[in-house]
């Protein structure tokens, strides 16, 4: 229940504050008084989005909401990591930049918090929410209230959009697989070419070495046997010639301190000119000019040139990834045949959980719905639509959907002889209004929801079907808190409370304001609400009536 409601900084609010009470709360107020304001302000505490027009410029505004909450909300503020006291205050912030604060109990929390909470403290009925009888979603969330079936209906959502990611995962798969298929040809024909070539990693390094020895063979050779005639070969060779050079150094090699040392460095030389004239000619053996060796690297090397251009890469080892890629696709498509074959199986197995729980809850929707029917019939009969006949029609698709496969219809004559057409199509803003108020009055008592507000669902009625209207939300009130929004009388004369909302001319602004009235402020409203500005006797009188004041 909505004990108080502050509002500061608000549109032309500057600073109010509303105690509401039990039962059945009424406002009244001329047209552009600011009712609407008012319910305005009511919506930010649910987590509805803010108008930027109705934040003052400059200065912060801030929303405040103190509920009397039942015990059995404590599950909401465990799961939500929110303090459950009692009252429960909810605030909303909205700074002059754009940004908005929402605190549960002091405790920062997010818009989608707020919207969840407010799901178990209070139900907004605007002025608009007739239209919400052309929306298909609507009409099955309230035949799923009726039905108990809205647990089930959120359990069969999660289900669907699991199962409609797993058909996506497995169209995803079965595009790849296409692609990989019309691949297939061309990539086994390249892999056979790859597997052919049989390239091994360095290897073109290695040939382009080979290649210019063999291409310089003659002249390598030639150089070669040179070295090797200059070495140890000729008569005036290296090899001697240091031999002549080390016995030199050993005649007088114990006259100095210095030479006997070099004379073992000449020693040293010859024997590594030794060894080096010695490779030099087992290298000279091993080179011979090779035409068909020639001819065989050079075509390798062409073999590899024109793979690497083929396949977009600059090097071997590229290549030889590539090779890996291609070779690891050719595999991949065996597997994702088989990973394919499980994924349709899994949609398959899914779906038909899926039909099974869609035919239980069209079963549940069906009985439901009838009672729906009953409910609110009885209700339009006391509306004084005695011969008014109401019906909701649970039609099954075969069309699977996240709701399942039903579409709801609800169906209308207000004449007997009539027949039932669906409700968008027949029903007048008189007759919207009273279908809305039998609607909210069968929904409410079945989610027993503490707090609803009505802002003028008596549209389109007068007279004595207006005095039913006002007696069906004082009955509904024994229940639950109503706060009705009226421009009418007879409603107005049924409230606990009576709470007026005007403007008022402060320093040169115009500010809106609501108090709540005595019982001659209350009588003297409901006759200005009668006969307008001019109160008449004879609507003072009727006022009175209505209050049931008996002079």
């Amino acid at each position: 229940m909505l004990l108080t409601l502050k509002v500061t900084n608000y549109a032309l609010i500057r600073s109010l504050r509303v105690d509401f009470s039990r039962g059945l709360n009424i406002i009244t107020g001329e047209t552009g008084a600011g009712k609407s304001i008012l319910l305005g302000a009511l919506g930010l505490l649910t987590g509805k989005r803010a108008e930027s027009s109705a934040i003052q410029a400059e200065e912060k505004c801030v929303i405040e909401g103190e509920f009397q909450i039942p015990d059995e909300l404590n599950f909401f503020f465990t799961q939500a990591d929110l303090d459950f006291h009692n009252p429960c205050i909810v605030r909303r912030e909205l700074l002059p930049g754009g940004k908005s604060r929402s605190f549960v109990n002091d405790t920062p929390v997010n818009l989608k918090v707020l919207q969840e909470l407010s799901n178990y403290l209070i139900d907004i009925h605007s002025q608009h929410e007739v239209f919400s009888l052309a929306d298909p979603a609507y009409l099955l969330s309230v035949t799923d209230t009726f039905s108990d079936s809205t647990a089930d209906a959120a359990s069969f959502l999660q289900k669907f959009e699991a199962w409609q990611q797993l058909k996506k995962e497995r169209d995803e798969l079965q595009e790849t697989i296409r692609t990989l298929q019309s691949e297939s040809d061309y990539l086994t024909f390249r892999m056979a070419e790859l597997d052919e070539a049989a390239l091994q990693a360095g290897e073109e390094q290695e040939l382009e070495n080979e290649l210019k020895l063999l291409a310089n063979a003659e002249e390598v050779k030639s150089a070669l046997y040179a070295a090797v005639q200059i070495a140890e070969s000729d008569e005036e060779n290296v090899i001697s010639l240091l031999a002549k050079l080390n016995q030199t150094l050993q005649k007088v090699s114990d006259f100095h301190a210095d030479l006997p040392e070099l004379t073992e460095r000449v020693k040293s030389v010859t024997i590594e000119l030794k060894d080096i004239a010695s490779e030099l000619d087992s290298i000279s053996s091993g080179v011979e000019f090779n035409p068909s060796r020639l001819e065989w690297v050079e075509d390798r090397l062409a073999l590899i040139q024109k793979l690497k251009k083929m396949h977009h890469v600059l090097t071997l080892d590229e290549l030889l990834n590539t090779a890996e890629n291609i070779r690891t696709k050719l595999a991949g498509l065996q597997y994702s045949d088989e990973q394919l074959n499980g994924l349709n199986q899994q949609v398959k197995e899914r779906e038909e959980e899926l039909i099974n729980a869609a035919d239980k809850l069209h079963a549940k929707r069906v009985k439901g719905a009838e009672k729906l029917r009953s409910e609110v019939e009885k209700r339009l009969h006391r509306l004084n639509m005695p011969q008014a006949r109401f019906d909701v029609l649970v039609e099954n698709t075969g069309q699977l959907t996240g709701s399942g496969f039903d579409k709801v219809s609800f169906l209308f004559s207000a004449n007997p002889g009539s027949a039932l057409q669906d409700i968008r199509k027949i029903a007048s803003g008189g007759e919207m209004s009273r279908l809305m108020l039998a609607l909210k009055s069968v929904i409410a008592k079945l989610r027993n929801l503490p707090t609803l507000i009505f802002d003028e669902i008596d549209t389109g009625i007068s007279g004595k079907t207006a005095d039913l209207a006002g007696e069906m939300m004082r009955e509904l009130s024994e229940g639950a808190q109503i706060i009705a929004i009226t421009h009418l009388p007879q409603i107005a004369s049924k409230g606990k409370a009576h709470f007026k909302v005007a403007k008022q001319m402060k320093k040169d602004s115009t500010q809106t304001e609501i108090v709540e009235l005595s019982l001659d402020e209350r009588i003297e409203e409901l006759a200005r609400m009668l006969s307008g500005d001019v109160l008449l006797p004879e609507a003072v009188n009727n006022a009175k009536a209505l209050l049931g004041i008996r002079e």
